[in-house]
């Protein structure tokens, strides 16, 4: 598989999406680090997009290719956010309901425009309670939509074994990591796993002989 690590989201052309779209080998997860809901904020992080710029790229991404993940960056505290922003930001995230989402809190980096001009004004304690929220609110997110995958089989290439557990681990082509129990000589191939347990976070399943069974994967 092909993997993008991350792309900028004003840089994610139409061409790109076809592309992905015709070739299989391409993994059908993108990375689009959005970093806050609210378009003033957006704006003073010189991201060079709006908040339905973003909205219209994911809608078009998933037009063209309905079985691909979506994952973002999220930072909550930036300089003057006030509640009302926050919840721009919770808006997104429900109205997206990415496949992932990696969230920080804002602190100062030396050099960059923000630290040099900007007054680290959110108190620590408000932007630790908006992190933990949207933390909260992704994790029902995954929950809700990892349910919908319950009983499917899926394409894994098994990637290392957990230390110290008896659970191979692998992801799909949608980077859902899928935990299973087999021998080490399946590390490196591709195995076919219905997926038995859901969670928030890893899918557990076993392994299933698609050719045995006729079953397809999805």
């Amino acid at each position: 598989r092909i993997w993008f690590l991350t792309s900028y989201p004003r840089d994610f052309s139409n061409e790109l999406i076809d592309v992905i779209a015709s070739d299989e080998r391409i993994a059908r997860s993108i990375h689009l680090p959005i970093q806050s809901g609210s378009d003033r904020i957006l704006r003073v992080m010189n991201r060079g997009y709006t908040k339905a710029d973003f909205l219209s790229l994911v809608d078009r991404i998933r037009d063209k290719i309905p079985d691909t993940s979506i994952s973002t960056d999220i930072v909550v505290g930036f300089p003057g956010e006030s509640d009302r922003e926050y919840l721009e930001t919770r808006d997104l995230l429900e109205k997206v309901r990415f496949d992932r989402v990696n969230l920080a809190v804002y602190s100062p980096r030396k050099g960059t425009l923000a630290e040099r001009t900007m007054e680290d004004d959110v108190p620590d304690r408000v932007k630790t309670l908006r992190l933990n929220k949207l933390l909260e609110l992704q994790k029902h997110i995954n929950r809700q939509d990892n349910q919908n995958l319950f009983g499917r089989i899926v394409t894994v290439i098994v990637e290392n074994r957990i230390r110290r557990n008896a659970y191979l681990y692998g992801r799909t082509s949608d980077n859902k990591v899928v935990l299973f129990e087999g021998d080490s000589s399946l590390i490196g191939t591709t195995v076919h796993v219905e997926l038995l347990k859901i969670t928030a976070g890893p899918l557990y399943g076993g392994i299933v002989d698609r050719r045995n069974n006729g079953i397809q994967p999805q």
